[in-house]
């Protein structure tokens, strides 16, 4: 594929918060992925997307959290949409990267008490949308190896998830720091 590529250097001068955010992201998904085929190679991407978690919490950025979503295009229509239901930034462009949507992930702190209240009304929210209507809902509760976290249980009244009539739901116990819980919750998506 002969598409130019724009390259980038995230350093201690030049803070890439939301770019390094994405990166280290997408390598967890693929130490995911590799996992079944090659342990070595996932434990490595794993590794390698911890250190780069770790500066970017060292070295934030002037946009840090303000990055509402990611949809990259490589030409293999391997696409991919984060929203970031508790940001305080305008939803109204949202929509148009929900038509064709299998599954709507959400990640909740089970540590921030205070914004939980907010994710319940953006999820509510997106579940009304006529594109998202056949669309499954994981609910990951993160950061569940902390001992302040929510359990799944007050989670799940505080979202009201036992009202979601409309849709197929289930919440799953996961750290992201240590990928406790992320392969059954993708699994179930699965």
């Amino acid at each position: 594929m002969k598409m130019p590529r724009t390259v980038l250097q995230i350093n201690e001068i030049v803070p890439g918060t939301e770019i390094a955010a994405e990166t280290s992201t997408a390598m967890v998904a693929s130490s995911i992925v590799f996992r079944s085929v090659g342990q070595a190679y996932a434990r490595r991407l794993l590794n390698k997307a911890k250190s780069l978690f770790k500066f970017v919490k060292k070295h934030k950025g002037i946009h840090d959290g303000e990055c509402p979503l990611y949809c990259s295009f490589s030409g293999y229509h391997d696409e991919h949409v984060k929203l970031d239901l508790g940001q305080d930034r305008p939803r109204t462009s949202w929509a148009t990267y929900y038509r064709g949507t299998h599954a709507v992930i959400v990640v909740i702190d089970s540590v921030d008490i205070a914004r939980i209240t907010i994710m319940k009304e953006e999820l509510f929210r997106l579940l009304s949308h006529d594109d998202l209507q056949n669309s499954v809902i994981l609910v990951f509760a993160n950061k569940q190896d902390l001992k302040d976290a929510m359990t799944l249980a007050e989670i799940t009244d505080t979202l009201l998830l036992h009202s979601i009539k409309t849709h197929d739901w289930h919440i799953q116990a996961c750290s992201a720091l240590t990928g406790d819980g992320l392969n059954d919750g993708l699994g179930w998506i699965a």
